[in-house]
């Protein structure tokens, strides 16, 4: 039982990876292209010694559907196709 809450504690501290459960490097965030797109609403989903990939999920905007809604049906329904084909961005930084 004390192991699980020492690597819970790290999970939360970061110093654990949580999809893969292995210890994480530490990730320099002062390096200028992480910060930068942390900022952004990006978040880290996998990390190697080469490479960190990061995702930003899509984000529906509930004001626009509201006023396209409001405007006619169609543009709200083609909103929400618009939507669903849209996909989360992802890229990839090169250490």
């Amino acid at each position: 039982m004390k192991e699980y809450f020492k690597r819970l504690g790290e999970e939360i501290t970061g110093k654990r990876n949580v999809i893969t459960g292995k210890k994480s490097e530490e990730i320099p965030l002062g390096h200028g292209k992480v910060q930068y797109y942390l900022g952004k609403g990006y978040f880290i989903i996998s990390e190697s010694k080469e490479h960190i990939t990061l995702r930003k999920p899509k984000k529906f905007n509930g004001l626009l559907f509201i006023i396209l809604l409001l405007l006619g049906f169609i543009p709200g329904v083609l909103y929400i196709i618009y939507y669903a084909s849209k996909s989360d961005n992802t890229l990839t930084i090169k250490r």
